[in-house]
């Protein structure tokens, strides 16, 4: 009984909220998040920003949510299967994080939501070098240098953290 009680007060919470946020025209981080999902269901907005996002780099990658995930596969077309891209045409998607430094479930962060993500990477990563879209070596003002096979794909490993140093 005490449940039921509880969760109509939070629907009831609720519904003032969003009344409010209507009365002032006004949106909440979620909102905004979940308009721009909608937003790039619209092939001509999605893209128009492919052309203009060279490079997303999204940083803390462990603490995001599964809608944040979704917007950034949105405006990376090499991570749709059936696009046909070029690392001229294509946003290049660069995830940084640490998964056991997730820490913000509480706001809807999944730490699952970053391994997806390595994987989808990798996996399109995989697709296009075998497609000949990319180069497999690294190629650097002094040559190439030949990655590790990991590497290869988009997977990326620091072992070695200096942040404990008394120096730095």
């Amino acid at each position: 009984v005490l449940a039921r009680i509880l969760f109509a007060m939070a629907r009831q919470a609720l519904r003032a909220i969003e009344a409010e946020k209507d009365s002032r025209g006004a949106l909440n981080f979620d909102d905004l998040q979940l308009k721009t999902l909608l937003l790039l269901e619209n092939e001509s907005v999605r893209q128009k920003l492919r052309r203009k996002i060279r490079f997303l780099m999204m940083d803390e990658f462990q603490d995001t949510n599964i809608v944040q995930y979704e917007i950034a596969k949105g405006l990376v077309s090499a991570m749709e299967s059936s696009e046909k891209t070029t690392a001229e045409t294509s946003t290049n998607l660069f995830i940084v994080g640490d998964a056991k430094q997730s820490i913000y479930g509480f706001r809807g962060a999944d730490v699952r939501v970053f391994e997806e993500a390595r994987k989808d990477i990798q996996s399109a990563n995989k697709r296009n070098l075998e497609a000949g879209l990319i180069h497999p070596d690294i190629i650097t003002p002094h040559g190439r240098i030949s990655a590790r096979n990991g590497e290869v794909y988009g997977d990326i490993r620091l072992s070695a953290s200096f942040r404990l140093l008394p120096a730095v």
